[in-house]
């Protein structure tokens, strides 16, 4: 079975907490991503005891987070982020995937670190199925396209934009991108970056969840 892209919302502002609402389908898997203008260990819950396994990763004075939840109950489901300190500038994106395997889905994490780099690329993974990798960069400025990245060894059909939005309080931009494949083998997930991004640097986490 295909994963596919279902509802998504996204929300900004200056805050330590916040939320989205959004209605996945029973069974799906819900993924929220935070991107914050200060080191935090952000932790993501929804108000149905969702069971979030979560991946930080710190790059300077910014951090990341993010979390998935599989086989999620369904219907309005309204995702949380608490940062555990003061109000930071942050973007927020929840979303839902179809067709997710609906326990022991998570097969991998990477990420990238890189100030400048226009094409990061992520360490090897190796795919045992059908899924999606998701991809979240942490990057000033907006209107970004993405390019599959000549390392990655599997070919894939390029990726796709979830959300992008820059914070425009303090330029704090972030994107969600994925590729959802079917071709079992060992990868190494990037992109090209359109704009070169000088101002907040860029972070990338890659996670793939197998249908």
């Amino acid at each position: 079975m295909a994963v596919t892209l279902g509802v998504h919302d996204f929300t900004f502002g200056n805050a330590a907490t916040g939320n989205r609402t959004i209605s996945p389908a029973a069974g799906s898997c819900i993924v929220a991503a935070w991107i914050g203008n200060a080191e935090r260990t952000t932790t993501i819950s929804d108000d149905k005891s969702g069971s979030y396994t979560h991946h930080h990763l710190v790059n300077g004075s910014q951090d990341m987070s993010l979390a998935y939840a599989m086989n999620v109950t369904g219907g309005s489901t309204v995702v949380s982020f608490n940062n555990g300190g003061a109000a930071t500038d942050f973007d927020f994106f929840v979303m839902e995937f179809i067709g997710v395997r609906t326990a022991n889905a998570g097969n991998g994490t990477n990420d990238i670190t890189n100030t400048t780099d226009t094409t990061p690329v992520a360490g090897s993974i190796t795919t045992t199925g059908a899924g999606v990798v998701i991809g979240v960069n942490h990057a000033g400025g907006s209107n970004h396209t993405y390019a599959p990245d000549s390392a990655d060894s599997v070919p894939t059909t390029g990726w796709l934009t979830v959300d992008e939005h820059e914070n425009p309080a303090s330029g704090l931009g972030g994107s969600v991108i994925y590729q959802a494949f079917s071709v079992t083998g060992t990868r190494n997930p990037g992109w090209t970056i359109s704009v070169a991004n000088t101002t907040h640097g860029q972070s990338l986490a890659l996670l793939e969840n197998v249908s």
